[in-house]
């Protein structure tokens, strides 16, 4: 059905247009609201970089503007001739960076549209960084802290991805704008149990099917800690266990990464992937979906797993007890310990216990639609205009 408000011009700013669940979401969205009739621009802070998105921004239209780091006065005029000549009615910013920028584009006059920040992030270096006196010796680190602050107050709406995480922001005293909780969704036609696709794979890649495949898809960030789940590998073969990781995604950290598994003599057992448009096969190969992030919101990438049909192993951050129960769907596990990350996985393959929660997996994100989370955007969209 045609929106009420179609025509009307909606931007989704953007860091990056590197591979990362913030990306995936904003570009997915991005096609939704283009669908519905919008007139959508993607801005993109950075320089056009390919990163797997590909798929995702099909028939989009993206606007580059190369910025590296804080920006200088030219470039800030060109994002406010941006605004000026396009005159949004709907902005949608995606995490700090974007927020700060086109915060300053509306003090400054030049954006005149509704202000929604998009934000995926924990509090993290947000509030350290005011509070942590080592932090404090970082002007950086001081002058991010309160650029975004100030954002937050020129900002209409705070959408947060998660309960969890707006409690977060809301016990730090960091939430100034007005709040809204748009919980992540999946695609649960999309994302299904496929076994072939799975068993296609693990033949490409010489995999037994006896072997317990465990895979991480994310962006090699530092926050994501692949390095863990290589050390684990290593430790779990040494005790005998037929353990091998899949790696789906790319980054700054790839070769580090790449570089560890070689040191650690497991590089047979390591498959590193790469960015890839369609993740499926890789989620069908595999016995148990994982993250070992540092910092996490409500994981995307998560709800794929479970949606295929794959239970998760997850650091204890952000949301991950909002997905995962215990011993049902999946396992959680305290953040950065290997040893409680060895034991849970030893545990699972000693027991046999995947098969047993791959229907339960699946049967967890079932009212986790995608449609329901687009829903809660348009009626946001639909307000913000109205007012």
């Amino acid at each position: 059905m045609t929106p009420p408000f179609a025509q009307k011009h909606i931007v989704i700013f953007v860091s990056t247009m590197a591979y990362g669940g913030a990306e995936r979401h904003a570009l997915n969205l991005a096609k939704h609201l283009q669908q519905r009739g919008y007139r959508l621009t993607v801005l993109v802070y950075s320089n056009h970089a390919g990163g797997g998105l590909e798929k995702e921004a099909e028939r989009l239209k993206l606007v580059f503007l190369g910025f590296r780091g804080i920006p200088t006065m030219k470039e800030f005029q060109e994002l406010r001739t941006f605004f000026v000549d396009n005159q949004p009615d709907v902005v949608f910013t995606v995490n700090e960076t974007t927020n700060v920028v086109a915060s300053a584009a509306k003090l400054a006059g030049s954006l005149r549209g509704t202000l929604i920040n998009i934000l995926h992030s924990s509090p993290g270096l947000i509030y350290f960084a005011h509070n942590d006196t080592s932090f404090k010796k970082s002007a950086i680190s001081l002058l991010r802290y309160w650029s975004y602050r100030i954002s937050l107050k020129l900002s209409d709406t705070l959408v947060f991805v998660s309960d969890t995480q707006k409690a977060e922001w809301t016990k730090r005293k960091l939430t100034i704008t007005p709040t809204k909780v748009i919980r992540n969704g999946v695609d649960i036609n999309y994302f299904s149990p496929a076994p072939d696709l799975g068993g296609k794979v693990r033949n490409e890649l010489g995999i037994s099917p006896q072997t317990i495949v465990v895979t991480l898809v994310g962006a090699f960030r530092p926050e994501k800690n692949q390095a863990q789940l290589v050390r684990v590998v290593s430790r779990l073969r040494d005790q005998g266990y037929d353990v091998a990781a899949i790696f789906v995604g790319t980054g700054p950290d790839f070769s580090t990464v790449q570089n560890l598994a070689v040191h650690l003599t497991v590089e047979r057992h390591c498959f590193f992937i790469g960015a890839k448009s369609d993740v499926r096969p890789y989620l069908n190969a595999s016995d148990f979906g994982i993250l070992c992030s540092t910092s996490e919101t409500l994981s995307l990438a998560a709800l794929e797993f479970l949606a295929s049909g794959v239970p998760m192993i997850l650091s204890d951050v952000g949301a991950a007890k909002e997905l995962v129960e215990e011993g049902v769907n999946g396992f959680v596990f305290p953040t950065g310990d290997d040893d409680a990350l060895c034991e849970i996985l030893t545990k699972a393959i000693v027991d046999g216990t995947q098969a047993n929660m791959r229907h339960k997996a699946r049967e967890s994100v079932v009212d986790k639609s995608l449609a329901h989370q687009y829903d809660s955007f348009d009626r946001l969209i639909e307000q913000s205009i109205s007012n």
